[in-house]
This record gives C-alpha cells, sequence and structure tokens, in this order.
C-alpha cells in the first residue's frame, strides 16, 4: 500500500509535466567556469560542473543512464565584504534552473546567494519519457547534499555563511526538499529554513519522516490540478512551527515561481526574501511581515502559527 500510494503521488506530478505544466558527501569532481555575463554586475554568475561518481543516474528507459550523476549547478552570490546566506534550490519535473532566474535574481538582490543543481534524470524533457521517470525523486535529496558539499569545498566556501543556508524547491523539487529537512533518509542538519511550492510530501523507500526541525513556509494554489492542495494543507497541518501557509488564488501550479509572468510573482518575491530574513538573518521585523506581505486581495491569503 505505501509504494502504491508514493507510485500514485509520482505519477501525478509526472502527468502535470505532460500536460504542460511544470516546468552523505562525497569529494567532488569539480570544475568552475564563467558562464555568461549579466547585465547586473553586483553579482557573481558561475556554472559548478559537478558528477556525483558514487551513485549512478537510472532511467527507465535507459536515455539518461550514467554510471555517475551529472548535476550542472548555477551558482549566483552578490558582492559582499562577508560571506552571506545561501538557498539550496531543487527544480520541478521536467525542469531546470533556468525556469527560476527572475526569483534567484530577486533573492540574490536582497543577499542571499542560489545554488541550484540540474538533476540528471527528470530535467527538461523528461516529460517525453515514461512517468517512472520521477522516481529519481529517491535520489535527488543526495543530490542537494553533494552539491553543498562541493560548494563549501570550492574556490566560493568562503563566500558563503554556513550557518545561514535554506532550502526551496518546486513540484517535484518540493516533494525533494520535504525528504531533505525532514525525512531520516537525507535530513541536512545544514538547513536553517525551508519553503515548499506547490510541492507533495512523500514517503520515501530509506527513511521514515520526522518533524521539521526548522521554519517551513508553504505555497499552494488554490486550482493547483496537478497536486492536491488537500495534500499540502495535510502536510502543513501535521508541520512543526514556526510554520506558514499561502494560499495563492487561480493559479493552476508553477506559473507564480518560475519565469512566466504571474499575477503572484509580486507576493512571491517579496515574501519568500522576508521569510529568509526572518529566519536566516534574524530579521524580527521581517517575520511580522510574512503573513500582511502574503495576503492580497483576489491574489493571496495567509496564515501561521508561531513556535
Amino acid at each position: 500500500m505505501r509504494h502504491d500510494l508514493i507510485r500514485h503521488h509520482l505519477i501525478a506530478i509526472a502527468l502535470v509535466v505532460a500536460a504542460g505544466a511544470c516546468t552523505s558527501s562525497h569529494p567532488a569532481a569539480t570544475t568552475v567556469k564563467p558562464i555568461t555575463a549579466r547585465a547586473v554586475p553586483a553579482a557573481v554568475d558561475v556554472q559548478l560542473d559537478l558528477v556525483d561518481t558514487s551513485r549512478a543516474a537510472v532511467d527507465p528507459i535507459g536515455e539518461r543512464n550514467a554510471p555517475t550523476r551529472a548535476l550542472p549547478t548555477m551558482l549566483r552570490i552578490p558582492a559582499s565584504a562577508k560571506p552571506v546566506p545561501l538557498i539550496v534550490f531543487a527544480h520541478g519535473y521536467d525542469g531546470d534552473p533556468t525556469k527560476f532566474t527572475e526569483l534567484f535574481q530577486h533573492w540574490v538582490d536582497a543577499g542571499f546567494a542560489v545554488l541550484a543543481p540540474r538533476f540528471p534524470v527528470t530535467y527538461t524533457g523528461a516529460a517525453r519519457g515514461p512517468l517512472s521517470r520521477s522516481g529519481d525523486v529517491t535520489e535527488q535529496p543526495a543530490d542537494l547534499t553533494f552539491a553543498l558539499d562541493a560548494l563549501l569545498h570550492s574556490r566560493w566556501k568562503g563566500r558563503i555563511d554556513r550557518d545561514r543556508i535554506g532550502a526551496a524547491g518546486l513540484s517535484l523539487g518540493g516533494a525533494t526538499i520535504w525528504s531533505y529537512v525532514a525525512n531520516t533518509c537525507c535530513r541536512d542538519p545544514r538547513i536553517k529554513a525551508a519553503i515548499i511550492m506547490d510541492g507533495i510530501r512523500l514517503d520515501h523507500p530509506k527513511g521514515k519522516a520526522i518533524e521539521n526541525p526548522m521554519p517551513l513556509l508553504v505555497y499552494h494554489a488554490d486550482r493547483d490540478y496537478a497536486l492536491p492542495f488537500a495534500s499540502a494543507r495535510t502536510a502543513y497541518d501535521s508541520a512543526k512551527p514556526p510554520k506558514y501557509f499561502v494560499t495563492i488564488f487561480g493559479a493552476l501550479h508553477a506559473e507564480p515561481y518560475e519565469n512566466t509572468p504571474a499575477a503572484a510573482d509580486a507576493m512571491v518575491e517579496t515574501t519568500s526574501t522576508r521569510f529568509w530574513r526572518a529566519y536566516l538573518l534574524g530579521d524580527d521585523a521581517a517575520r511580522h511581515e510574512i503573513v500582511t506581505a502574503a495576503t492580497i486581495p483576489g491574489i493571496s491569503t495567509a496564515e501561521s502559527e508561531s513556535g
């Protein structure tokens, strides 16, 4: 029954993309190279070509099979004389970090670095294959840990405040984050705050769910036809405070988070940044502003529970 439920939810996630909706540490084989210069000179924008040689990429149709897990990773760091907080980000099924550059830039402009790997099986084009490709979600929390380990051993390590690290993810990436922060399989104790964007909480075959030991912000569209709104509420209700739940009106799934313009874009940018400021920087004023900023007539409403 447990595995049937996991399979049911994974199929639901993959069906979204088919319909066009959404988009332990090991030594890293790492090279760092500049990528296209951006219009904003105040930030460093690099590509980390990471490869985890300890695990394979297993594709149900063999197209993306590999003996290692290649994790090309986007890194954006704001210009700062001091180490800055970091957000580790997980993209969705059939997704890619490049779909979130506007949201990332908003975080970078607010003083947060962003680390976003591209997963080896579920990235763009996955929906052209079978729905079972989404099963690689069980490996993706370890991909995040590997990418974070690699960064903190790279030439950029001095630019990161390793005591102030958060994690966020959309859709299947949201399921990845749930395991990454609140499951015995994959819990990374370096994560101090987490955001779930229209995601779902799944069982993991190698662990069991635990209470989230950090503040949590959950966004979910009330008309999400991929991952049920009710399941997000259930996961939120069982979570440990401090926690926040933002209902987005009329949105379908990924629109408020990806680069495609949506009515809730500014709300997500503002409230997510205030959440990071509150729980990674200890900004008490920002903490008190989250619910107000997420309560916009016709756009969204929010609630919270303090710890």
